[in-house]
């Protein structure tokens, strides 16, 4: 029998276990990431489908708010916020929102449309001092808050 006498052979064999060993850890943090994102992207569609599927509002849940509540009259903006949520508190997709008129304002309509959360957006300016009050419209409906808003 004879015995092996290359000195580079348990080199090899230590190299080649090492390369293994990164290999088979590389692949255990791939297998993790995959999981991970296949669960995350599964949480982010419920998210967005219960959102988006919310298709009656209650006036109830539903708000506006402004900020802030004064500004100077020739340029300075209030941003009007309303929120249209179903009787759950979830966002309300797609609703067409107005403020109610008020001769003196300029109303900007940033979004007026309700987004994923029901969200619309104005931006309000005025010509004239004063104290407004605002209301928000959507379908006919009116929102039971108004908001207050200065002009100096």
């Amino acid at each position: 029998m004879q015995e092996n006498t290359d000195p580079n052979l348990s080199v090899r064999k230590r190299s080649k276990g090492i390369w293994v060993a990164i290999a088979l850890f590389l692949l255990f943090f791939l297998l993790i990431g995959l999981i991970a994102s296949v669960y995350l992207t599964d949480r982010a569609v419920i998210f967005q489908t219960g959102a988006a599927g919310s298709t009656s509002p209650s006036l109830e849940n539903s708000y506006i708010f402004a900020s802030p509540l004064r500004a100077g009259v020739g340029g300075e903006k209030i941003r009007i916020t309303v929120f249209i949520l179903d009787s759950t508190g979830k966002g309300v997709f797609g609703k067409t929102v107005e403020l109610g008129e008020v001769p003196a304002l300029d109303i900007a309509k940033t979004q007026n449309v309700t987004d994923e959360t029901g969200k619309a957006v104005f931006d309000v300016s005025s010509r004239a001092k004063g104290l407004f009050s605002i209301e928000a419209v959507y379908d006919g409906n009116v929102l039971p808050q108004r908001i207050q808003a200065t002009f100096e």
